[in-house]
């Protein structure tokens, strides 16, 4: 939906209150999800080990990128083939 939004050359009110109606529910279903995911690891995991498992999540989705921009960076020409 944002895309949508971002891509329209002309938007009404009502699309904007569509698309932000949109993304907070969402939101809400992944903190429901999340909630879910927390409650089953309280169990068996200690409060230290939840909140490195938090850190973790959050470092995951940086790593690819930081890999991906150290590839280019060597190699400018966008190949990635490693040569044997």
């Amino acid at each position: 939906m944002e895309q949508k939004i971002r891509e329209a050359s002309t938007v009404t009110d009502l699309e904007y209150d569509k698309a932000t109606e949109a993304i907070y529910e969402q939101k809400g279903k992944e903190y429901e999800i999340e909630k879910s995911y927390f409650d089953r690891f309280a169990s068996i995991l200690s409060k230290k080990q939840l909140i490195e498992l938090k850190g973790a999540e959050r470092k995951f989705p940086r790593n690819p990128m930081k890999q991906h921009r150290h590839m280019t960076a060597k190699n400018p020409t966008g190949s990635h083939a490693r040569s044997r």
